[in-house]
């Protein structure tokens, strides 16, 4: 059975580097598109709060970054 367990978390850019934030969650999804159009509801459900970062990303059940993206005005709104 292929593994489908994908994580979001929230988190701010320092550099180049990648510093985790207060939001972490582990979802099942079925591909990485589902997975991200997971994200969305993911963070509002399960209570992201702005001081939890001002990025989201998006890690494959291999801990690969599949997608990151900045939590601004456009993200809420898509």
């Amino acid at each position: 059975m292929p593994s489908t367990r994908y994580v979001i978390e929230t988190g701010t850019i320092e550099g180049d580097a990648w510093k985790t934030g207060g939001f972490h969650e582990a979802i099942n999804a079925t591909d990485s598109h589902v997975a991200l159009d997971c994200v969305r509801p993911a963070l509002s459900t399960f209570g992201y709060r702005d001081e939890d970062g001002n990025y989201v990303r998006v890690l494959d059940p291999e801990k690969h970054e599949i997608a990151r993206l900045p939590l601004n005005e456009a993200f809420w709104s898509a």
